[in-house]
This record gives C-alpha cells, structure tokens and sequence, in this order.
C-alpha cells in the first residue's frame, strides 16, 4: 500500500454509527441469556474456576489468571450464585456484539451492514450458549473482537494510541489463553503480504509488543517453575477435537457455530473478498 493511500484511509470518515438499532440487538441478547442464566446447574469448568479463584495464582495447569480471579470477585459478591457467576459472561457478549458492529463501521458498512454483523453474532448458537456460563472461551473471543475493531482502526485512523490500546488488550487477552499470539502473528503475516508495511515501523507496535512481554512474564513464570503445564494441555485439547471429527469436520463445525445468518454473511464476505 502507497503513502497517499495510506493518507487517504487515514482521513476517510466512516458512516454513521447505527447506534439504536445496535442497543437494541445487544439489549434483546442480553435478555435472551438473562432469562435462562441461572435455570440450570453449574457447568464443569464454572466449578473449577470458582475453586481455582479461592487458591488465586499467577497462572494455573490449563489457563491464565483472570477467569478464576472473576470467578473469585463474583462468588464473593454472591456465594453459591449462579446467576451472578455468569454476569460477566453475558456483559462479554453484549459488548462483542457492539464492537462487532463497530468493526464493520470501520470498514464502511453502512448502518444496514452494521445491523447485519451485530444480528449475525448475537444468532450464533455457539456464542449464545458461551454468553450462557463463564468459560475462558466467552472472555477470550470477546477480547479478540476488541482487539480486531483497534486494529482496524489504526489501519484507518494512523493513530499510535489506538495500537497501543490494541496491545493493552492483548495483555488482557493473554491472562485468559495463550491463543492471541496467533492472532499477532497473522496480523504481521498479512502486512508482509499486503501492507500496510507502516505498522511494523511503527515506535508503538514494539512498545506495545514489549508491555504485553512484561505483563506475561508473572504468568511464564509461574509455568516454567511447574514445569510448563499448559504446554503439555496442547495434547490433550488435540485429543478432544479428534474425537469431535478433529480436521476433517473444522470447516463444518465452524459453519454450525456461526449460524445460519452468520454462515450467509461468511459466504458474501469471502465471494466480495474474492471478486
């Protein structure tokens, strides 16, 4: 990508942001998780959060600190209860609906497409049966949605604050699962392809990449004394995805877990991306 091109994306206005229409969907989500939040018993993984937030660490065998630390905050605020363990769970998934629609913003969606993306997330059966139950993988996506619309963003706007909030996040994202990495890696892999080549020689992308560094070192630390444990769990998630179809049903699966408006926009996505 050229310099004046870069210029003009950094100046572009994008369309109004269908703030109403938006609230609207997060709100009906929300009401939707709301109503079934505390009518069935805990999930397996929820037990374990709660009794790893009473014995609070750096970092645990599977996973980083921040879900048993919110675990921790809402037992303490109502022991015992489901409906506030799995508020956070439901709060994750009305802002990834909002920032979903805020990414399709900055890429000049209108507000129609806007509407569109945010329906198309708050429909999919995976997510809303994540929004259901604190799990790592609710916080998770949620933070890599944050993560993407900063991203783009900077993409339009330039500014080296936005990155740095874009790495902030990251961090955040890392006491949860070591999956965000992946995400930087395919960020720089598209640079290298198709630009913009600004980002890497930018002050604030290393800034932001060694503040991430150091906000993880407590967590490595911790693994390297117990012997790297969560590297040893890559095995054992191996193993369950093979026994859900593994590689062969990925592409499947991933379709069923958009849904049927998500499958839909998918599809138009990647034939527009082609053309």
């Amino acid at each position: 990508m050229s310099t004046s091109t870069l210029d003009d994306t950094a100046v572009r206005i994008p369309p109004r942001f269908a703030v109403t229409g938006v609230a609207a969907i997060a709100a009906l989500g929300s009401v939707a998780l709301l109503a079934f939040l505390g009518r069935y018993g805990f999930f397996g993984d929820e037990l374990y959060f709660v009794s790893a937030g009473r014995r609070l660490s750096f970092g645990y065998a599977d996973q980083g600190p921040l879900v048993p630390l919110i675990a921790h905050a809402m037992d303490a605020v109502a022991p015992g209860s489901l409906f506030v363990l799995r508020l956070p769970a439901v709060v994750a998934t009305a802002g990834a609906i909002v920032v979903t629609a805020l990414i399709t913003r900055e890429l000049g969606g209108t507000r129609t497409a806007q509407l569109l993306a945010a329906a198309g997330y708050a429909t999919s059966p995976f997510l809303l049966v994540q929004g259901s139950q604190l799990s790592t993988n609710v916080i998770d996506v949620a933070l890599w949605v944050v993560i993407t619309w900063l991203v783009v963003r900077w993409t339009r706007t330039q500014r080296d604050s936005v990155l740095i909030w874009a790495f902030l996040v990251t961090a955040v994202a890392f006491q949860v699962k070591w999956l965000i990495p992946f995400f930087w890696l395919t960020v720089v892999l598209a640079v290298l392809a198709v630009g913009p080549r600004e980002l890497l020689r930018r002050r604030a992308f290393w800034l932001g990449a060694a503040i991430v560094a150091v906000t993880a070192l407590p967590s490595l630390g911790w693994q390297h004394r117990h012997d790297w444990p969560q590297v040893s769990m890559g095995s054992v998630v191996a193993a369950e995805s093979d026994f859900v179809g593994g590689r062969l049903l990925f592409i499947p699966s991933a379709m069923f877990v958009a849904g049927l408006l998500g499958t839909v926009l998918v599809g138009c996505g990647v034939w527009a991306l082609l053309r």
